[in-house]
């Protein structure tokens, strides 16, 4: 009873329905933008103390965050994760968060970055929740890979 034409019109709207389930990928974006204003402003109130930061915040700030697209490019937990920067309101969105709206993207990462220090206080937002921690750029890109893929437990609210 099966014909060709009733057969290929079974597998395009297998395709078809299928296709139109497909999950969005999260998008986690740094924001660049906090970390080096908190950099900066962590490095002036420590000048201001007779303490100043011995490099420069942006520069490291920098550093660190290409640290974490190297940990996020190589963590298999990853995976189906979009990467993205944000360097303020009028900054160049990064080409992986083009078309998607960054002051509404799915997460955002910031850091209370500290000159000097090789473990960064962060924070990820998700509409209007957080998660907080602290580590290396590969510790944090791990977790928060974790935390978006909702690779743990669940939290009841």
């Amino acid at each position: 009873m099966s014909t060709p034409k009733t057969l290929a019109l079974f597998l395009l709207a297998f395709f078809v329905s299928s296709s139109a389930c497909t999950k969005k990928e999260p998008i986690v974006v740094i924001d660049d933008w906090w970390n080096v204003d908190f950099a900066k402003d962590s490095c002036l109130s420590r000048a201001n103390i007779g303490d100043p930061c011995g490099s420069d915040p942006v520069l490291e700030v920098r550093d660190f965050e290409a640290q974490f697209r190297t940990s996020f490019a190589s963590d298999p937990l990853c995976h189906g994760v979009i990467l993205a920067d944000y360097s303020g309101p009028k900054g160049v969105a990064s080409q992986a968060a083009s078309g998607a709206d960054t002051s509404k993207a799915d997460w955002q990462l910031m850091l209370d970055f500290i000159v000097g220090e090789p473990s960064q206080s962060w924070t990820l937002v998700h509409r209007g929740q957080t998660s907080t921690g602290q580590g290396s750029p590969r510790e944090i890109m791990h977790t928060v890979c974790g935390v978006v893929q909702q690779t743990g437990g669940s939290v009841a609210d």
